[in-house]
């Protein structure tokens, strides 16, 4: 889809452990490999409206390798970050991505 956006190929560079394609400039590619038939309980998570999610089994992914450029943007949803932002004005919640 990149590339027909684009129209031009889409630049790829190699994963350091698997040697798949990867999106050339990602600032991390984590490489590992899902566990057939294993599920483990996971959650429950917060949600950025305050709200939680209920728990629930999932597939297991065991992680072989994480690479990332150098200062990688990591960019993250603060569970409930209005409220902190009130309660704590020093505290950077402003750049969240939902």
């Amino acid at each position: 889809m990149a590339s027909a956006i684009r129209q031009a190929p889409f630049p790829v560079a190699t994963a350091p452990l698997n040697g798949f394609d990867v999106p050339w400039g990602s600032e991390v590619v984590i490489e590992g490999v899902l566990e057939a038939g294993k599920r483990e309980f996971e959650g429950p998570f917060g949600e950025f409206t305050g709200h939680y999610s209920g728990g629930r089994k999932l597939p297991v992914m065991r992680i072989d390798k994480v690479a990332y450029r150098t200062v990688p943007i990591f960019e993250h949803l603060s569970t409930s970050a209005a409220r902190r932002a009130r309660e704590r004005p020093n505290l950077l919640s402003g750049g969240l991505c939902v």
